[in-house]
């Protein structure tokens, strides 16, 4: 399978070409202004430099979040419009899902990545055959609440598992839930590359159309904007 990355909730937008899980070309950049003309431009160079055609690819994968409000929009905007103009299906992935993606072994992994005001957009996660299944859904958490809820699903005696993403600075790893069995991989991040592993696997969704139409990217918050207070000065009576 032919497929086409596209990460684009954090920092930097990233793009992969990939085939049968392997990696054929990739390419980042800076998110600032024009970032969606710029995303066009590397994605066309990536395919020059990989002799590939739009139409040779089988599924474009998009990180839809959590994540920065502005990339994702972009990163969806562009995806959308591929696959308007080809009709090559787009396989949705979450943020949480790419970065878990990242740790080889079967282990639960909670992907985290930090969340506005101190909280932490995390995910309790478990492979299996057909990619991850979610043991604690995906939210924006209170880091002592993620904790308790942690200790309530997983049995005390067995190995924990993975802590990964940047996310885990806020989670007290002095704390005594996190004592043994836990390895720390702080420093991973969703990819292009692991967004295209997981829109590759069976049983993903495939939108197109109306269903495509209606995607919007997974905030778990809303937007942090505030409708300006304006003070009206009525006019004087003398």
């Amino acid at each position: 399978m032919r497929i086409l990355g596209i990460e684009t909730s954090g920092p930097t937008a990233e793009v992969a070409l990939m085939e049968d899980q392997e990696v054929v070309a990739a390419g980042s950049l800076r998110i600032r202004g024009r970032t969606g003309e710029r995303l066009i431009d590397l994605i066309d160079s990536l395919f020059q430099w990989a002799d590939w055609e739009l139409g040779v690819l089988q599924r474009i994968a998009i990180d839809i979040g959590p994540g920065s409000f502005t990339g994702l929009r972009v990163g969806l905007a562009l995806a959308k419009g591929l696959s308007l103009g080809t009709g090559i299906a787009v396989v949705p992935v979450s943020s949480l899902e790419a970065l878990a993606a990242g740790i080889a072994g079967d282990q639960p992994v909670l992907a985290t990545l930090p969340a506005p005001k101190g909280r932490v957009y995390a995910a309790l996660l478990q492979r299996d055959t057909e990619g991850y299944h979610p043991l604690i859904a995906e939210a924006c958490w209170e880091p002592s609440t993620l904790r308790a809820e942690i200790g309530h699903r997983l049995d005390p005696a067995a190995d924990r598992g993975a802590l990964a993403g940047p996310g885990i600075d806020r989670l007290d790893l002095s704390h005594q839930l996190w004592r043994g069995g836990w390895r720390l991989y702080p420093e991973l991040h969703p990819s292009a590359v692991t967004v295209a592993l997981c829109g590759s696997g069976t049983g993903r969704e495939n939108l197109r159309g109306k269903e495509l139409a209606a995607l919007v990217p997974r905030y778990l918050k809303g937007a942090d904007v505030r409708r300006p207070q304006y003070k009206t000065e009525l006019p004087r009576r003398d």
